[in-house]
C-alpha cells in the first residue's frame, strides 16, 4: 500500500505542494486525511452502492437515537443548535423496522493531534463494533508508523508521529473487514447501514489536497416533511497542546442530509470522497 506519512512541525500538515493551515469559523482546521486509496487495501473493497441493502427511513424522533432514548443525552450549544456528547444508536434485526432492538452508545472521540482525524474515526467505529476499550489512537498510529519508521517508539506525546492517514489503514492493521463507496450514500442505503451495522466514516476533500474524516452515528427522519438529518461527529483539532483530549467539539452535531451529500462543512463546499461502511471485526463477515 502506498502511504504518505507526513511529519508535522508546528501548525501545518504536508500537502502535495507544502504545508498549509485552513481557518474556518474562528478555529484552526488541519488537514489529516491522506490521499484517497486508488485500490482497496487488504480486508476492504470498493462496491457500487446499488449492491447494498436499502431500508425505508421510517419515523424517528428529532434529536434522539431511538424513541426510547433519554432526553438527558441532549444538550444545546451556545449557538442554539442541537448537539450531544453521547447518544444511543440502534442495531436492526429482521423484524424491526425502526432500529429499536439493541441500543449501543457511540462515543464522541476527539482526535489527539492535529493530524489524527483518521485514527479517531477508526477508533470510534472499532470500539463500537468490538465493545472494547482498545485500540486507542496512540496504539493505532504507533502500529502504523512503526512499520515505516521502526525507531519511532511510542506515538503518545511524540511529535514525530503527527501523520495524516486513512481510516482503512487502521482497519487493515487490526484485521477488520469493510466496504468502500465513492461519494455520499443514498438516503435508504444510509438508513440500512446505520440500522444493520452501526456508525460509519466518510471523508471530505479540500481543494488543493488534504481532507478530514467524520463519523456518522445516527439519523433522524420526519415523515411529515420528508426531512432527513444526520448526527455527525467532527473530530477536528482546536488546541495547540499535543494530546489534549478536550480539543474537539464536545458532541455530535445535527447536519441536514443535503449538507452531508454536498460536502458542506463550516460554510464551504468540499468534495465528498469515500464512505467506509459495513465495518466489522475480523470474526464477522463484511457482507451486509
Amino acid at each position: 500500500m502506498n502511504r504518505t506519512l507526513c511529519s508535522i512541525v508546528g501548525l501545518c500538515t504536508l500537502l502535495i505542494s507544502g504545508c498549509e493551515t485552513k481557518l474556518f469559523t474562528n478555529k484552526i482546521n488541519i488537514e489529516c486525511a491522506a490521499d484517497s486509496p486508488q485500490k482497496a487495501p487488504r480486508g476492504g473493497k470498493f462496491v457500487d452502492q446499488s449492491t447494498l441493502p436499502s431500508k425505508p427511513l421510517g419515523k424517528k424522533p428529532s434529536g434522539l437515537g431511538t424513541p426510547t432514548a433519554s432526553r438527558s443525552l441532549l444538550e444545546p450549544y451556545s449557538s442554539g443548535s442541537s448537539s450531544r456528547t453521547r447518544f444511543v444508536i440502534p442495531v436492526q434485526n429482521t423484524t424491526d423496522d425502526y432500529c429499536r432492538t439493541e441500543n449501543k452508545e457511540v462515543d464522541a472521540i476527539a482526535q489527539r493531534t492535529s493530524s489524527w482525524c483518521w485514527a479517531a474515526s477508526a477508533e470510534t467505529v472499532m470500539k463500537y463494533q468490538t465493545n472494547s476499550a482498545s485500540p486507542n489512537q496512540c496504539d493505532i498510529v504507533t502500529a502504523i508508523v512503526a512499520k515505516e519508521q521502526p525507531s519511532i517508539g511510542n506515538c503518545c506525546g511524540n511529535s514525530g508521529c503527527q501523520t495524516n492517514g486513512l481510516p482503512s489503514w487502521a482497519f487493515e492493521e487490526y484485521g477488520f473487514n469493510w466496504l468502500m463507496v465513492q461519494g455520499p450514500l443514498e438516503r435508504e442505503k444510509l438508513a440500512a447501514q446505520l440500522c444493520r451495522n452501526g456508525p460509519f466514516v466518510f471523508i471530505l476533500r479540500y481543494v488543493g489536497g488534504g481532507g478530514h474524516s467524520f463519523v456518522v452515528g445516527d439519523y433522524d427522519y420526519d415523515p411529515d416533511t420528508d426531512e432527513l438529518s444526520l448526527w455527525i461527529y467532527d473530530h477536528s483539532w482546536t488546541s495547540t497542546q499535543l494530546n489534549d483530549e478536550q480539543r474537539s467539539p464536545a458532541a455530535y452535531q445535527l447536519w441536514t442530509y443535503e449538507s452531508y451529500a454536498q460536502g458542506r462543512w463550516n460554510g464551504e463546499i468540499h468534495e465528498h470522497d469515500v464512505n467506509y461502511v459495513y465495518i466489522n471485526p475480523p470474526e464477522d463477515k463484511v457482507e451486509p
